[in-house]
């Protein structure tokens, strides 16, 4: 399906391999606020592409299992492999701390490391994430956003309670790629 738009959405990210960008997920308005469903997987199957040499936004379908943190994920590419971590799920105080990749080739996504609420990592939302290499080896880098209360509270860090009871975190998570 081809348009000169997309629908409007909130708390998504952004992100460009080569001359295009993709922006997946975010608040919509027809985003079923509970934690799963068809309804909610059709919709989070589906990936916007924009092309500048057309201008035209691309609704492509997906295969696999998209992430169940659609809003308020990070996000960032390397090669033509999506990586995002986190994100709220809309019900609830359900945040994550997954990481699961979409390969732009073939829009199939792989669940690299899945939610767990004892993992140390917390899970969180409205973060940012950066990627690099040392030594040869890509790593995924999260600093920071709000969620879960933290399994655990990593020293050096700082995680303060927000009235809501949501969580709020300087945390930094580095991911290994080749592990």
């Amino acid at each position: 399906i081809i348009y000169y738009h997309i629908d409007e959405r909130a708390a998504h990210c952004a992100v460009s391999v080569g001359d295009s960008l993709y922006v997946w997920g975010g608040d919509q308005a027809d985003l079923p606020e509970i934690h799963d469903s068809e309804e909610k997987r059709r919709i989070t199957s589906n990936i916007q592409h924009f092309t500048p040499s057309t201008g035209q936004w691309i609704t492509r379908g997906t295969t696999g299992t998209p992430p169940l943190g659609v809003i308020g994920y990070c996000c960032t590419a390397i090669n033509d492999l999506l990586y995002y971590f986190g994100g709220y799920c809309g019900h609830d105080d359900c945040y994550h701390n997954s990481i699961t990749q979409l390969d732009t080739i073939s829009l199939q996504w792989t669940e690299i490391e899945p939610t767990d609420a004892t993992r140390p990592v917390m899970r969180r939302g409205g973060g940012g994430m950066i990627s690099f290499e040392h030594d040869g080896v890509h790593h995924l880098l999260m600093i920071g956003g709000r969620g879960s209360k933290p399994a655990l509270q990593i020293p050096h860090y700082k995680y303060i309670e927000l009235p809501s009871g949501r969580w709020r975190t300087n945390e930094h998570s580095m991911y290994n790629l080749s592990s």
